[in-house]
C-alpha cells in the first residue's frame, strides 16, 4: 500500500528538480546573453544528426556561468534508464534532457520581447508533460501551453 504513494512522493520530487534545473538553465543562458549579446549557437540540426555534440556544446556554453552538466539531467529521465548519475560524462552516452530552442531563424536575435520557450524536456516525464521555462523565466509545460 505504501509503494504508490512513495512513488507519487518521488514523481512529484523529480518534477520539483526538474523545475529546479530548467529554472538554472533560465539563469546561466540570461547571463550568457547579458555577457555575448546573443543566444549560444549551437545548431539544432545537432539533435539528431549528433546528439553527443549537441549536449556538450550546450554544457560547454553555460559551463562559465555555473551550470554544470548535472543540471542539463531530468532525475526522472535518469532513473528511467537505471543510470547512475556519476555516469552522465561517459562520451558513449553522453547528453542533455533539455532542448535550447532558437529565437528565430537568426539565432543573433537579442531576448525577445514577448515570453518565448528557451528550453523544453525531452521527454515527458512529469504529469503535467514536458516542462519548459519562458524567456520571462516562468515555467508551463507543453500541455498547460496547448490548453
Amino acid at each position: 500500500m505504501l509503494l504508490p504513494i512513495s512513488a507519487g512522493i518521488r514523481a512529484r520530487a523529480d518534477e520539483a528538480s526538474c523545475a529546479a534545473n530548467l529554472k538554472n538553465l533560465y539563469i546561466g543562458a540570461s547571463a550568457y546573453l547579458d555577457s555575448k549579446g546573443s543566444w549560444p549557437q549551437i545548431s539544432n540540426s545537432l539533435i539528431k544528426a549528433d546528439p553527443q555534440t549537441y549536449a556538450q556544446q550546450w554544457v560547454a556554453a553555460l559551463l562559465p556561468f555555473g551550470i554544470t552538466h548535472v543540471t542539463w539531467i531530468c532525475p526522472s529521465i535518469q532513473r528511467l534508464r537505471g543510470e547512475p548519475i556519476s555516469g552522465i560524462d561517459d562520451p558513449s552516452t553522453y547528453r542533455v534532457d533539455y532542448i535550447g530552442m532558437a529565437f528565430d531563424e537568426k539565432q543573433t536575435s537579442p531576448k525577445p520581447a514577448n515570453p518565448f520557450p528557451w528550453f523544453i524536456e525531452i521527454a515527458g516525464m512529469h504529469d503535467r508533460g514536458n516542462l519548459i521555462i519562458l524567456s520571462n523565466g516562468t515555467m508551463s509545460s507543453l500541455s498547460d501551453m496547448s490548453h
